[in-house]
């Protein structure tokens, strides 16, 4: 798929992941890395939830610019980030697994996780990674005032 509607299974992925997680919301909900971050799109969605209410999920889209060598990269512990090679290759390790991962191939990073993003020596000069974030927000506190007539 060539136009927008690439975006919206990742999203709904990635927001129903979270939605199934238990984890409270954090201090800036923002990866954390040193890479160099360009973000394209960051808005508020309303989420249907499987109870039949609905769930406030900020969702942001940013492109990574990974230098040669080591980049530690850790998602935040209230958000849920799908990782996409849009250009180069690269190797990811976690406490569990060391995996490589070439354009186009994509991966989940759960909320809270570390990871180390490796670039080989051989790689060009930067290796560009699409994420998408989807942060579950605090749920407003229900009113229990009665309303005035």
């Amino acid at each position: 798929m060539r136009n927008g509607r690439q975006f919206y299974v990742p999203i709904i992925t990635a927001c129903t992941l979270w939605l199934s997680g238990s984890r409270m919301p954090g201090q800036d909900g923002q990866p954390q890395t040193t890479a160099e971050q360009i973000s394209h799109f960051t808005q508020t969605l309303s989420v249907p939830t499987p109870k039949g209410s609905a769930r406030k999920v900020d969702v942001q889209i940013d492109d990574w610019d990974f230098p040669l060598g080591d980049t530690e990269f850790e998602a935040p512990p209230d958000g849920t980030v799908i990782m996409q090679v849009r250009q180069g290759s690269l190797s990811v390790r976690s406490a569990r697994t060391s995996k490589t991962y070439s354009t186009g191939d994509y991966w989940v990073v759960p909320a809270g996780a570390h990871v180390t993003i490796s670039l080989p020596r051989s790689a060009h000069d930067s290796v560009i990674v699409r994420t998408i974030t989807a942060t579950r927000l605090p749920e407003e506190p229900k009113s229990t005032t009665p309303v005035a007539k």
